[in-house]
């Protein structure tokens, strides 16, 4: 998205298919994601939801004023798209890839919670 809205390629439509691309993932992604985080934690499952939806509105917030300090058009919303897509995976997988267990012990702890 990043490379159609800086070199022009492909006019508008050439950023919207992208644009369409990246908006059919997070629709996919949004409802489900929160739903297999919130499973583990049934007792707290209200605390987990509003801080999702804290961090959520939180990083929103940044984006917005962002996008705006960036400038006006196409390519600034598609370089904060690019950086939160970015910050997202190196947030994945210096936090939450380390702390997942082998496929192995998570077998074993359902068993012995069962």
């Amino acid at each position: 998205m990043l490379v159609f809205a800086i070199t022009g390629f492909g006019g508008l439509t050439g950023l919207l298919i992208p644009l369409w691309f990246v908006l059919a993932m997070v629709g996919l992604a949004m409802p489900n994601a929160p739903a297999i985080a919130l499973s583990r934690h049934g007792e707290a499952a209200g605390t987990a939801a509003a801080l999702l939806g804290a961090v959520q509105f939180g990083i929103g917030a940044l984006a917005a004023p962002l996008v705006g300090a960036i400038g006006v058009g196409a390519v600034p919303m598609a370089i904060v798209v690019f950086g939160g897509m970015a910050a997202a995976m190196l947030t994945l997988h210096l936090v939450v890839r380390p702390r997942q267990l082998p496929v192995d012990q998570i077998d074993s702890a359902v068993a012995v919670a069962h």
